[in-house]
């Protein structure tokens, strides 16, 4: 089974969540509640660490994109 990365959202609410945990507990204390919480592995967990050490104010949780296809006649098409 092939994983995938973190959707944008995914990530920007882990990172905030290590912020929060940061202002109460030391990083590895923050990496093992992180590892707990979201099903991570210790390696992914200590980058949404590192990455809350360098934004201490956290990031911006963006909306989550999708796909909009539309099928258009090639007249139509060609007229652009």
């Amino acid at each position: 089974m092939a994983l995938r990365r973190a959707h944008a959202d995914e990530y920007a609410v882990r990172v905030n969540r290590a912020v929060v945990l940061l202002g109460r507990r030391s990083p590895a204390d923050a990496v093992r509640v992180l590892q707990a919480e979201h099903g991570l592995s210790e390696r992914q967990a200590r980058r949404y660490v590192n990455a809350a050490l360098e934004r201490p104010e956290g990031v911006v949780v963006p909306e989550r994109t999708g796909v909009f296809t539309v099928r258009l006649p090639v007249s139509l098409i060609a007229g652009f």
